[in-house]
């Protein structure tokens, strides 16, 4: 039962999910736990994501999302018909539903309508007609409004821009008031350089998104430059976006301020592409997305901006079982890694979360082995540093031990940055500056 959502004060909504989380039944329950009916069936040849979308309507209709036509959409619900109307269409996916105006009969919502490097707001009315609000103003824009005032709370911010706080007219656009805090002008003596945004070609998908920090030429150099790939590539996330986030990275800014290009790719299994380029992971963690990490490489290095011998990746949680996984497939091309507390034996996570990509282990032993970082062990030949906190409740120290074990069995060598008293991430003062140091120290003088 992962979500359920009161409907009246005697029913309730329950979504039920399969083990394999490919099957979805949403049934309606009166209090005293009856089977009212099911409302809506759902099947998947990978995986149904779940989301918070569920929103009552005026007139006993509801608000749904769904990915079933390949990309999330707004679906009207009617619960005594049982009629399920699809509102929004399209190669696009909604971000979050917003609200819904009664004076005007529109339903507002956040997309990647215009550009999954963006987040907007957009109004849809009852004929269909899709108006963006936000659009004049790019980047991404996390938003609140309330429809009986006409207002909305706009966090707006980009790559080149700061974020901003603003009241506005919801109706308008507006500017009603600038809300924002001071700015930090400390931000301004770090001299912080966009990343250009890149489209890496791709034979499957066109296309893969990319963000490259270029060290200054004047004083490095036209390239090639030693390169570090900073990496996630799990699913549920994006990192190449235009957003302030991606500009304030400090470590990618230093790096790249050290005479290093930086470069960041969003592999197939990322967020806020639709289902067929997020379920290219299926049943093998591991495969395409280090095989899109390669790719930008190639790319990188025709187009002469990457030395092939001075490549480095870094990442934490998916991010470091992607860092050793690129290491241990493209030896010759990963040289050197940091991983952070990273995933290294399926068996090991989490196995809602495991499960929904690799299937259920009695049914998928080969594709759990394939998936296992020690299945490669014998070829981690480059400069690695381990990074793990030995309370992490997430990613267990077990992982990086497991690891260690291997690595010794094949007799390959190692740097361990163990932090005793720390869980996912360190967060205590001290660890986290030894940490930063130690490992961008590493980098630096092993690439």
């Amino acid at each position: 039962i992962p979500r359920l959502n009161w409907v009246k004060s005697n029913q309730i909504l329950v979504q039920l999910q399969n083990r394999e989380q490919t099957k979805l039944d949403v049934n309606l329950y009166n209090n005293s736990g009856k089977l009212l009916g099911t409302i809506i069936k759902e099947q998947s040849d990978f995986w149904i994501n779940i989301h918070e979308a569920f929103q009552n309507l005026p007139y006993g209709k509801y608000v749904w999302t769904s990915e079933k036509t390949g990309f999330r959409h707004l679906y009207g619900l009617d619960l005594i018909s049982r009629e399920i109307n699809q509102i929004t269409t399209g190669d696009w996916q909604i971000d979050s539903f917003e609200g819904f105006s009664k004076d005007t009969n529109e339903l507002f919502f956040t997309a990647t309508k215009d550009s999954e490097l963006e987040k907007h707001l957009y109004r849809i009315n009852k004929e269909g007609v899709i108006d963006p609000i936000s659009l004049n103003r790019p980047g991404i824009h996390n938003v609140k409004i309330n429809c009986d005032q006409n207002i909305y709370i706009d966090v707006n911010h980009a790559l080149s821009q700061q974020p901003r706080v603003e009241l506005r007219n919801l109706k308008t656009d507006e500017l009603i008031k600038d809300i924002s805090p001071d700015k930090d002008v400390r931000i301004e003596q770090f001299g912080l350089t966009p990343p250009k945004l890149l489209k890496i070609p791709h034979e499957k998908s066109e296309y893969l998104n990319s963000a490259v920090f270029y060290p200054d030429e004047n004083e490095f150099g036209p390239g090639p430059y030693p390169t570090v790939v900073y990496v996630y590539g799990g699913p549920h996330v994006q990192l190449v976006t235009d957003s302030w986030s991606l500009t304030a990275n400090l470590r990618l800014q230093y790096l790249k301020d050290q005479g290093f290009l930086v470069a960041v790719v969003d592999n197939h299994g990322s967020n806020r592409r639709g289902v067929s380029f997020e379920s290219s992971i299926k049943n093998k963690l591991g495969e395409i997305e280090v095989n899109d990490q390669k790719l930008m490489l190639d790319w990188l290095i025709d187009q002469g901006l990457t030395d092939e011998e001075r490549v480095g990746v870094f990442g934490w949680s998916y991010g470091g079982y992607m860092t050793l996984m690129c290491m241990a497939k493209y030896p010759e091309l990963f040289r050197v890694g940091a991983a952070g507390a990273p995933v290294v034996n399926w068996q090991l996570y989490d196995t809602h979360y495991t499960e929904r990509y690799l299937g259920l282990l009695e049914d998928n032993y080969e594709n759990y082995d394939l998936s296992n970082v020690t299945t490669y062990a014998k070829n981690l030949d480059g400069e690695l540093m381990i990074i793990h906190g030995m309370i992490d409740e997430n990613v267990h120290f077990t992982h990086s031990a497991e690891l260690i074990q291997s690595l010794i069995e094949n007799d390959k060598s190692y740097d361990l940055l163990a932090f005793p008293k720390e869980r996912h991430m360190p967060r205590g003062q001290s660890d986290r500056v030894y940490m930063e140091k130690r490992m961008m120290d590493f980098l630096i003088s092993k690439i």
